[in-house]
């Protein structure tokens, strides 16, 4: 295995945990990889840390770009890469020793364009872990169409929640993240890829460690520009078919929108007004009207959910989630 694997690292303001993820890297039992970090626009020390680093190992490039969001600086990488394989990691988060070699082995066996690995998932306040994965080997070939059981399972498993758990074949490396949307980008890109890959490949192994830290996630926040978002992801999975999306994806889908309706509910910077009008240009949705039924809402508090906001019982709605979450 002579083939060179590019990973791409966005960065900002991380000299708190930067090192540790690049000193995983560089422990890597697959040695011919380059490491590209994209300084975006950090304000602490983070680019002093990895020039460092970077001097004693000329694997490591160090690349520095004005603040544009992590989307940019994953596009600003993956136009600098030079290895036949790419894969993407947060600046927090771990590559597991065995991971490029397990990664590139699976890839050259099936002939992949596209690898998805499992990945555990650490609360580093809590000590909560879970693991995502599918516990045998996969292997098929999407021609085109992701609207299938296939893809139902990944997502059932977790596994397409991210783009950190996959490694991908150069001819991916000229798609590009959305920068117009602040989340579910990640997602978009690697349904992208899916949809692009002749061959997808699976392994049952945990390659990769995601960190939940003690910083307001981005799923938490409030962002208006959701309902576009979740458009541009069902449009992507079924890339060019008229019909719907097949019910475990539906699922999928509108589990998004009803922790976005949560968010909505539980932002208090954000008056009661404007809420009603967040939620209302939710429901007129057309995703919301085809999708977000009793029957497919796969909790009890998703079916109540349901059936109060196609009655337009907005401010109700966000009274019972709010006394809820107190």
């Amino acid at each position: 295995m002579s083939k060179k694997v590019s990973i791409i690292m966005p960065a900002y303001n991380a000299q708190n945990w930067i090192k540790e993820t690049i000193y995983n890297i560089q422990k890597q039992t697959y040695t011919n990889w380059e490491l590209i970090i994209v300084n975006d626009g950090s304000t602490d020390d983070t680019e002093l840390l990895c020039q460092k680093i970077a001097e004693k190992d000329n694997r490591i490039k160090v690349l520095t770009q004005s603040n544009k969001g992590p989307s940019a600086a994953r596009n600003f990488g993956l136009s600098h890469m030079t290895g036949e394989y790419f894969t993407i990691i947060d600046c927090d988060d771990l590559l597991y020793s065995n991971a490029l070699e397990v990664y590139l082995s699976t890839a050259q066996k099936y002939k992949a364009d596209m690898v998805i690995a499992g990945f555990r998932t650490i609360n580093t306040s809590t000590g909560t872990v879970y693991e995502s994965f599918i516990p045998e080997e996969m292997c098929y070939r999407p021609n085109s169409v992701i609207n299938t059981e296939q893809t139902e399972r990944l997502v059932k498993a977790g596994l397409m929640a991210s783009n950190w758990n996959k490694l991908y074949a150069t001819d991916l490396a000229k798609l590009r993240f959305n920068t117009e949307i602040s989340l579910n980008e990640d997602v978009l890109f690697s349904l992208t890829a899916l949809s692009q890959s002749a061959i997808v490949a699976v392994t049952p192994v945990i390659l990769y460690e995601y960190r939940v830290q003690n910083r307001q996630s981005v799923s938490r926040k409030f962002h208006p520009e959701f309902p576009e978002a979740l458009a541009e992801l069902e449009k992507q999975l079924l890339f060019g078919q008229k019909e719907k999306l097949i019910e475990g994806l539906q699922v999928w889908l509108m589990n998004y929108l009803y922790i976005h309706l949560k968010n909505i509910c539980m932002n208090d910077s954000i008056n009661q007004e404007n809420k009603v009008k967040c939620i209302e240009a939710i429901v007129r949705t057309s995703l919301f009207k085809k999708y977000a039924t009793v029957c497919k809402a796969d909790t009890l508090n998703r079916k109540i959910a349901v059936c109060m906001l196609r009655a337009h019982l907005y401010k109700v709605y966000i009274s019972l989630v709010r006394a809820k979450r107190r």
